[in-house]
C-alpha cells in the first residue's frame, strides 16, 4: 500500500528532469460562498484540460523564453485489422519532450517545423516498451512505418526509459496534435473549435516570481479569452498554478486513501495482537527474569534485551513483508489501477527504507509496555518453589489490548460490510433502461468523406438498415453521447 501512495502522491514520475520546477495551469469558476479557495487537490471546481485556441492564448500571454507544451492522451489501434492491440498514445505539441527532459534512445523528437498546428505529419515517437517488445530493441526501427488507427505513421524515435510522461497512465505512442488534421477534415480548422480537445498544459518555473507571472497571464487570458462565449467567459474568471502531481485524480485519490485507512486498521490490530502475545510470554517468563533480577541483571539491561527479542519479531516479520510485496505488489498494482504505468519494481530503497522504520518503531511499541511489566515481579513469590509458571493476576494492559482489537474489528468489518453494501446497490441501481441486451458501437468516418452534415443525411439511414438486418437485432438507434457514459 506504501508503494502504491509513494507513487501516487509522493514521488515525481519517472524520467522527468527537475520535476518541482514543472508545473500546469488550472482553471476554476468562483468558488461557492463560505467555500475554501480552490486549488488543483480539491478538483470539485478545478479544470486542468483546454481547447487549442485557449492553449494558443496561454501560449502567447506567457514569456517567449518560458518553455510551454501541452499534451492529449488517448487510444489508438495499433496495427492493422479489428483486432489490433490498443495502445495508449499522446498528442503532443509546443516544447513537450523538452521541458520534461525526455530523451531519445534511438533517433529523435519532433521539429518545431513538424509540430506546427497547420502542417499535419504522419510521424510517431515510440516508448522504450514497445520498441523492445515490436522491433526486439533494433536500431532499424528508425524509419519504418507502422499503422495507428488506420494510418500510416513514420517512426522517427523512441523515448528512453523509463520516461512516459507526466501522469501515472501508461504510454506508448506519442504523435503531434497536427497528425489529427489530416484525419478529421471539415470546412473550418478543427483546431479553432472551442471544444475540440483535452489539452493539458505544462510550463518550466523555477522561481514564486515566475509561478505568480504565469498565474496573473492566465486569469487574463480567462477573463477576457476571445474564444469562449459570454456565458462560459462570465464563470469561468480564475487560474491556479501549481506543481504537476502524480496523483491528481478522484479515482486514483478515493482508493489509495481508502486502502490507507484500511491498512492503518489492519497495523494496529497487528500490533496491539503482537503487543499482547510479548506481554503473556513475559508473563510467563516470570521466574527466568526473577532469577535474572535475583543474580543482579539490572532493570535497565532486562528491559533492553526483552526489547531487543520484540524488535526480532517485528523484523523478521518485515522480512517476510517484503518478500510478500515483491510477490504480490505487481498483482495488487493491475488490480486497483490497471490503466497506470509502472516503470520500476514494487521493491526499492525507498519501500525498504519504509517498511524497517515502521518494523522498528512498531516492534519498539509492541515490546515496551510488555518489557516495563515483566522487569518488576514479585521475586519473593515467583522464586517460592511451588510457584507455578502460568499464573499471573489478570493485566489491565492487556484487556485493553484485546478490547481495541475487537473494537477496531468492529470497525474493519462495518467498513467492509458497507463495501459490500454499496457495491450491491450500484449493480442493482435503475438507470432507466435495460441495458442487459443493449450493445454500443462507436460509428467512425473515412478522412475521404468532406462534409459530417452531408455524410449523415446520405449513409445513416443505409447504416441504420443494414444493422436492423443482422440476426438477433431488435431496434437500432443513434445518438451523439450513450447515456450513463461519459461526463453527460
Amino acid at each position: 500500500i506504501f508503494s502504491l501512495l509513494d507513487r501516487l502522491f509522493f514521488r515525481p514520475q519517472p524520467g522527468i528532469v527537475h520535476p518541482a520546477d514543472i508545473h500546469r495551469i488550472y482553471e476554476f469558476q468562483p468558488p461557492k460562498l463560505g467555500a475554501p479557495p480552490p486549488t488543483a487537490s480539491h478538483p470539485n471546481d478545478v479544470q486542468a484540460v483546454f481547447a487549442y485556441p485557449q492553449y494558443r492564448e496561454l501560449r502567447a500571454a506567457l514569456p517567449v523564453n518560458t518553455p510551454f507544451g501541452g499534451y492529449y492522451t488517448g487510444t489508438g489501434a495499433y496495427g492493422p485489422g479489428d483486432q489490433a492491440p490498443k495502445l495508449a498514445e499522446s498528442y503532443v505539441l509546443g516544447d513537450y519532450f523538452a521541458l520534461l527532459g525526455a530523451r531519445p534512445a534511438a533517433g529523435r523528437f519532433f521539429t518545431p517545423e513538424e509540430m506546427r498546428i497547420e502542417t499535419p505529419l504522419a510521424l510517431v515517437v515510440i516508448s522504450t516498451r514497445l520498441w523492445k517488445s515490436q522491433f526486439g530493441g533494433s536500431p532499424d526501427a528508425i524509419g519504418q512505418t507502422v499503422e495507428i488507427d488506420g494510418h500510416r505513421h513514420q517512426i522517427i524515435g523512441v523515448v528512453a526509459a523509463p520516461f512516459h510522461g507526466p501522469d501515472n497512465d501508461a504510454v506508448d505512442i506519442w504523435v503531434p496534435l497536427n497528425t489529427l488534421q489530416g484525419f478529421k477534415p471539415s470546412a473550418s480548422p478543427w483546431y479553432e473549435g472551442t471544444h475540440s480537445f483535452n489539452i493539458r498544459t505544462l510550463f518550466v518555473a523555477s522561481t514564486v516570481q515566475q509561478v505568480q507571472a504565469a498565474a496573473h497571464a492566465a486569469e487574463m487570458v480567462f477573463r477576457h479569452g476571445s474564444i469562449l462565449p459570454d456565458s462560459l467567459a462570465q464563470a469561468r474568471i480564475g487560474s491556479v498554478v501549481e506543481p504537476v502531481m502524480p496523483g491528481f485524480d478522484r479515482s486514483n485519490v478515493n482508493i489509495a486513501t481508502r486502502l490507507a485507512g484500511v491498512s492503518l486498521i489492519i497495523l494496529l490490530i497487528a500490533c496491539a495482537n503482537v503487543g499482547n502475545l510479548l506481554l503473556a510470554r513475559g508473563m510467563r517468563r516470570r521466574k527466568e527474569i526473577s532469577v535474572r533480577l535475583a543474580l543482579g541483571v539490572s532493570h535497565r539491561r532486562l528491559i533492553r534485551l526483552l526489547m531487543i527479542e520484540g524488535l526480532l519479531v517485528s523484523l523478521c516479520g518485515a522480512g517476510i513483508a517484503l518478500i510478500a510485496a515483491l510477490w504480490g505488489a505487481n498483482a495488487l498494482r493491475h488490480l486497483l489501477l490497471p490503466g497506470s504505468q509502472w516503470a520500476d519494481g514494487p521493491i526499492d530503497h525507498r519501500i525498504i527504507a519504509f517498511t524497517l522504520v515502521l518494523s522498528v518503531v512498531t516492534g519498539l511499541g509492541a515490546a515496551l509496555i510488555p518489557a516495563i511489566q515483566s522487569s518488576n515481579p514479585d521475586l519473593v513469590s515467583t522464586l517460592k518453589a511451588g510457584a507455578r509458571e502460568g499464573s499471573f493476576q489478570r493485566s489491565r494492559f492487556r484487556s485493553g489490548l484485546l478490547i481495541a482489537q475487537a473494537a477496531l474489528s468492529v470497525v474493519l468489518l462495518t467498513g467492509a460490510g458497507l463495501c459490500v453494501r454499496s457495491l450491491h446497490s450500484v449493480e442493482t441501481e435503475d438507470i432507466g433502461y435495460d441495458g442487459d441486451r443493449l450493445i454500443f458501437a462507436d460509428v467512425g468516418w473515412n478522412q475521404e468523406l468532406s462534409d459530417h452534415s452531408q455524410d449523415l443525411a446520405i449513409h445513416f439511414p443505409e447504416f441504420l438498415a443494414r444493422v436492423r438486418a443482422i440476426p438477433g437485432v431488435e431496434r437500432v438507434a443513434v445518438t451523439g453521447i450513450p447515456p450513463m457514459r461519459g461526463m453527460y
